[in-house]
């Protein structure tokens, strides 16, 4: 099943639908929350990112995929990034000012681009990135190179990568 909510839904929309999908199923969907610093959580007063991006992530965990057991898959942007977060690399800070995005997050991943656009048999022209998991509270961090169709939404290994 798919269902696609608009940003005209609320977060408790999007709650209630995956309580219904749950015991229709018997089983917790996967949920995707695209660009979550837009979600409407409906609340009376004015919300910055922060506030909002806090409340969609702790609306969700709590009636959402926490009760059932389901995965949530946030798109977030980050903050402004320095020159000197840039040189540094990707770390867990650069999500400070997306609320509780890197807090609540089984896994946080930043993607970059790494290199140019690349032809991959089978996938067509692909954008190389470089994906680093930079949490995972179920496993090993580190970061690896993908070429990314993003006509098609596929990610896959370089050509000739043994990996």
């Amino acid at each position: 099943n798919l269902a696609v909510l608009t940003s005209d839904n609320s977060v408790s929309d999007l709650c209630e639908l995956c309580q219904q999908v749950c015991k229709e199923d018997g089983r917790p969907p996967v949920l995707v929350v695209d660009y979550v610093q837009i979600a409407p959580t409906g609340a009376k007063k004015q919300q910055d990112d922060y506030e909002r991006v806090t409340e969609v992530m702790g609306t969700l965990r709590t009636h959402a995929y926490s009760p059932m057991g389901g995965n949530v898959l946030a798109l977030s942007s980050l903050r402004k990034l320095s020159a000197q977060d840039r040189k540094e690399g990707p770390s867990l800070d650069w999500f400070r000012g997306s609320g509780h995005v890197g807090y609540d997050a089984g896994a946080a991943i930043v993607l970059r681009k790494s290199g140019g656009l690349v032809s991959h048999r089978g996938v067509g022209l692909c954008q190389r990135v470089t994906a680093h998991v930079i949490k995972n509270r179920f496993g090993e961090v580190g970061e690896v190179d993908l070429d990314f169709n993003g006509a098609l939404n596929v990610f896959a290994p370089p050509m000739g990568d043994d990996r």
